[in-house]
């Protein structure tokens, strides 16, 4: 998959609803952002639910097949390998964090809302916490802030 930045209109004018054709037909000009469907949730309610099933007793724990139980780890593969394929491209995600790993129909995790500005503090790579806009940073130092917070996810996913 090619990782690609959309505008957020298709006018130049985010205030016009109509364009006038050749021939001064009126054509609707589309808006919006279409976004793929990942019926499965995110990392972060996954990791929850796993969670709570751990303090429930034995027998309710076992109802998965061991299949179910740990995709942690195929997960930290997708996560790792779409982060890689962003830096590949000269992009970084500032707020990478469980919260922002869905789950798609196929079981496979994907990076979402990669809005280049703002992070979540216990994702953040120390040096960095302060600062506000991340995008002012260069792309060294986002890439490594990544790294510190795939880290910290494969952290809360090796619980």
């Amino acid at each position: 998959r090619q990782i690609q930045r959309i505008p957020p209109s298709v006018s130049d004018n985010p205030y016009r609803t109509s364009t006038d054709t050749a021939d001064t037909e009126q054509q609707t000009v589309v808006r919006g952002i279409l976004l793929e469907y990942h019926p499965n949730g995110s990392l972060e309610e996954a990791l929850l639910t796993a969670e709570m099933r751990q303090t429930l007793p034995a027998a309710d724990t076992n109802a998965q097949t061991p299949q179910e139980k740990r995709p942690w780890r195929r997960w930290a593969v997708h996560v790792a390998h779409g982060l890689q394929s962003l830096h590949a491209q000269g992009l970084a995600h500032p707020d990478l964090k469980p919260a922002n790993v869905v789950i798609s129909g196929a079981g496979k995790a994907v990076i979402i809302d990669i809005s280049g500005w703002a992070g979540t503090h216990e994702y953040l790579a120390p040096e960095v916490r302060d600062v506000f806009n991340l995008s002012q940073l260069g792309l060294e130092v986002q890439v490594k802030n990544d790294c510190w917070a795939l880290g910290r996810l494969f952290e809360r996913m090796a619980f």
